[in-house]
């Protein structure tokens, strides 16, 4: 007994003393599951990994284009594990190959990464690897390994299982923040989304909520950070059970 009351001491104290921020995924989407007309689709080599600002960052190298050409040789991918539910980073390592789907690159967001970006998305699996011929990870709903070659001759069937929660697809169509990197304010656009269902949040690079809004009543809202110094921050955006985070620079 006395064992006992000691280990739930030690228990207590560790999360007191531990930050914690809350995870609002359900589970996240699978690969195909985020695959739409919207997305690229590479097949790419990490050459590089680093850490920038506490945050992962691996550069890779594009091999394959497998749908929606880019015109881009060399990326750079960020990770924000801080406010989201895994940290797909952590088993990378230099010389593995992986295949990403996403949305476009943000070569604009920030100067810190040595080529143009993007990110691992919250709630969704945008990344497989790729070993001795075989697909890794969680590609559909119900299949964690495929090989390669019959995953790229049914390629459009996967793309085919589309997004099916629309309150999601909603919220990541029609949300547009600019500018960024900002100096002063930035203007965020709510585009169709009804602004009464939104609420917002903002956190520092450390995981730490600054300010929340809700309850918005313009469209085109105006977010007063003129107060905030330099640095990385995060904007997580909810409309009713879904929620989206986008990462602000402030130069």
């Amino acid at each position: 007994m006395k064992n006992l009351s000691i280990f739930f001491v030690f228990v207590i104290t560790l999360l007191q003393n531990t930050p914690i921020l809350a995870c609002t995924c359900g589970g996240n989407l699978s690969f195909c599951e985020t695959v739409n007309e919207n997305y690229t689709v590479v097949e790419v080599e990490i050459f590089d990994r680093y850490d920038v600002d506490n945050f992962e960052h691996i550069d890779v190298r594009v091999i394959e284009t497998l749908k929606t050409g880019i015109n881009i040789d060399t990326l750079t991918v960020v990770s924000f594990s801080g406010l989201y539910c895994h940290d797909p980073l952590t088993n990378m390592n230099i010389g593995d190959t992986l295949l990403i789907n996403f949305y476009q690159t943000g070569a604009s967001i920030s100067t810190l990464e040595n080529f143009p970006a993007i990110e691992f998305f919250s709630c969704h699996t945008n990344f497989l690897k790729l070993s001795n011929s075989t697909l890794s990870g969680h590609i559909t709903p119900n299949l964690d390994e495929q090989n390669y070659a019959e995953f790229k001759n049914q390629l459009t069937d996967c793309i085919d299982m589309m997004v099916s929660n629309e309150d999601l697809e909603l919220l990541e169509n029609s949300i547009d923040i600019s500018p960024n990197p900002f100096s002063e304010n930035v203007t965020i656009d709510f585009g169709d989304l009804p602004t009464s269902k939104v609420s917002l949040e903002i956190f520092s690079a450390q995981g730490q909520k600054i300010t929340s809004l809700q309850n918005l009543q313009q469209y085109n809202y105006k977010l007063p950070l003129s107060d905030l110094p330099k640095g990385i921050y995060f904007i997580k955006i909810q409309y009713k059970d879904e929620s989206i985070v986008k990462r602000l620079v402030k130069i």
